[in-house]
């Protein structure tokens, strides 16, 4: 799945519009990496079980951090992936034989400082991502 989202991220043209072909990560952001960047934290991702045993969706939180140097660069990257008609926003897409069905379960900005000072803003996403090999 990890892989599968990676790619249907960097597929979509809007997104690399603003993060280029390589500025989607998983769990960390490479040291010295330019900004803007969109870092993936895997939160949650229980098994799913009904009556008949272990079921084949996957019921996965993913939280999505939008990095940039001001607040609005932060802001249009999360809209393009979880705005009114962001590429994740109720979406129902199959990516690398894997199949996303995914809701938006909020957002907020925040910012920080580097160790020297500099200012990045963030806008966190978090998504509620049902999926399952297809």
């Amino acid at each position: 799945m990890e892989e599968a989202l990676r790619a249907l991220l960097l597929g979509t043209q809007g997104l690399t519009a603003h993060v280029g072909p390589s500025g989607v990560d998983w769990a960390m952001m490479p040291q010295g990496a330019p900004y803007p960047r969109v870092v993936l934290h895997l939160v949650s991702d229980p098994a799913q079980m009904t009556m008949a045993g272990p079921d084949t969706w996957h019921r996965s939180r993913v939280q999505v951090d939008c990095w940039a140097s001001t607040y609005k660069a932060a802001r249009d990257i999360a809209a393009v992936i979880a705005g009114d008609d962001g590429i994740l926003n109720g979406a129902r897409l199959d990516e690398n034989g894997v199949r996303f069905r995914s809701f938006v379960g909020d957002r907020s900005s925040d910012t920080d400082k580097t160790t020297n000072d500099v200012v990045i803003h963030r806008t966190r996403v978090d998504l509620n991502l049902w999926w399952n090999a297809s």
